[in-house]
């Protein structure tokens, strides 16, 4: 499972989620498999934003994460250590 979900992104999910949560859980909605649905929508929108993955991104080919460029040089310098180590 790789990650497609940035920090921005989660954060943003995680408060949207949780406040829409609360509203739903304390707001009155006559029609309960609306209110379920609705609290079902909230609880994907806060996972997604803990776990940084997201099924409907993978489907659509969407990655918010940023890339590091620090991380690839450091990724980068242990391939070539492992590289020399074999030679």
């Amino acid at each position: 499972m790789k990650r497609n979900v940035g920090n921005k992104d989660g954060l943003i999910r995680i408060i949207i989620g949780g406040l829409a949560l609360a509203f739903f859980l304390f707001v009155t909605i006559q029609d309960e498999l609306v209110r379920d649905i609705l609290i079902g929508i909230s609880f994907y929108t806060i996972v997604t934003g803990t776990v940084h993955y997201c099924p409907l991104y993978l489907f659509l080919d969407v990655d918010t994460r940023t890339e590091n460029p620090l991380r690839r040089k450091r990724h980068r310098r242990k391939k070539m250590h492992k590289a020399a180590t074999k030679a």
